[in-house]
């Protein structure tokens, strides 16, 4: 513990007006107190060696008389050091998980310390530790606020991290981090406007529409036109009102899904060939070789009834339009033995017998055989659940080939 200050004082009473004081008087043993202060601290003796002369109110020499027993006092006050650090509460004055490109963000840090405040500084990092920002902000008291407007200026998912970092008098500091990451940023409409084609608002005109809209994020925009008549939806150039549908890629700008999230991705050179950015202005263009769009495999894309499948193509050969594959296997699969076998009949000579249990026992040297080995016959494995496969293994007989064999497969067991 340190002694930051160390008070003095020498107290005397009002008992000093009733006496008149000399020399000899002032030396009695019970005076014999000296302070002594040393880098260690304050140090009491009472050895007559530490006799002191004192000056007090003009009056210099050795206390000894008993009547001033208590006309002299020494008092120190000590001081712990402080190691408490500062408290900081930061907000911003929007939600971390709604902010975007080009919004205006305040951040403000309440800011106590039991002691006294120094300075605050806050530190925005949008482009890395070579590009920080720094803001120094003096302080004092025991309470005060820092505060920073700044705009963000990252794309969508950039991480920016604003930091608070807060000392007092005795150099403590609090750091305060809150990191954000920008989301995707809503398209604007800046103007609507609404033409017949004459001028004259009559029912046997045509009513165009001219949207003028933007994008903080620079994404393709794509423009869905809703007609109303009399407050009651006429005509869309969507589908996205009915409640049935499941999902709708317009294709004109991008491989977005327009009413739920199964998303396109290209592959093998497919683009978009388009005119303007109005649903039914552009297309996909496909090289009729390896260009496909990938709209993945989730569980609302594999319905269990009969739906509708619709698509506006302009083809110059035949083809397949739309594909639904299987799942592909992922990870590493497994050599899956079948749990059982049927045959449609088994040779059961007497010895060996070829029952169908032998063409699942993993062994090269036993054999299932159609009875009197009759052919054509079939044999049926089950494998106790439904598996990912991407391959078969047989092992024929060699005498027995070439041979033409069809193999079936199904998830049910039946079909």
């Amino acid at each position: 513990m340190n002694y930051k200050r160390l008070a003095l004082f020498a107290v005397l009473s009002m008992i000093l007006l009733a006496f008149a004081i000399s020399a000899a008087e002032i030396n009695s043993s019970n005076y014999k107190q000296s302070v002594i202060i040393s880098d260690g601290g304050l140090t009491n003796t009472s050895s007559a060696n530490y006799i002191q002369s004192i000056t007090i109110g003009g009056i210099t020499g050795q206390t000894n008389s008993s009547n001033y027993k208590n006309l002299l006092g020494f008092f120190y006050t000590m001081e712990a050091e402080d190691n408490v650090v500062p408290i900081v509460n930061a907000v911003l004055n929007k939600s971390l998980t709604n902010i975007h490109i080009n919004d205006i963000i305040n951040i403000t840090a309440n800011v106590t310390d039991d002691v006294e405040l120094s300075y605050c500084q806050i530190i925005i990092n949008q482009s890395g530790p070579t590009a920080l920002e720094y803001i120094n902000i003096s302080l004092s008291g025991t309470s005060g606020q820092c505060s920073n407007v700044s705009k963000v200026t990252l794309p969508i998912g950039s991480v920016i991290n604003y930091t608070i970092r807060v000392n007092d008098s005795s150099d403590n500091w609090k750091t305060n981090d809150t990191i954000i990451t920008v989301v995707n940023s809503v398209p604007t409409v800046s103007s609507v406007v609404l033409n017949s084609s004459s001028g004259t608002n009559t029912t046997n005109e045509n009513l165009t529409g001219y949207i003028t809209s933007s994008d903080a994020d620079n994404h393709n925009i794509t423009l869905v036109y809703n007609w109303y008549k009399n407050g009651t939806l006429n005509a869309t150039s969507a589908f996205i009102n009915d409640a049935n549908l499941i999902s709708y890629w317009p294709f004109n700008n991008d491989t977005y899904d327009y009413k739920a999230e199964n998303d396109g991705t290209f592959y093998g050179g497919a683009t978009i060939n388009k005119t303007n950015y109005q649903v039914g202005g552009g297309a996909v263009e496909f090289d009729g070789l390896d260009d496909y769009i990938n709209l993945s495999n989730d569980t609302s894309l594999n319905p269990n009834s009969s739906i509708t499948l619709a698509a506006w193509v302009k083809s110059n050969a035949n083809g397949y339009v739309i594909v639904k594959d299987p799942p592909a296997c992922s990870g590493t699969a497994a050599f899956e033995s079948p749990v059982t076998a049927v045959a449609s009949t088994e040779w059961k000579p007497p010895s060996p017998t070829h029952i169908a249990t032998n063409a699942r026992d993993g062994s090269l040297s036993t054999y299932w055989f159609s009875e009197n080995n009759n052919i054509p016959g079939w044999i049926y494995f089950d494998l106790g659940s439904v598996k990912c496969m991407d391959a078969i293994n047989i092992s024929v007989y060699a005498s027995d080939s070439p041979e033409t064999m069809n193999i079936d497969v199904s998830d049910d067991a039946s079909s």
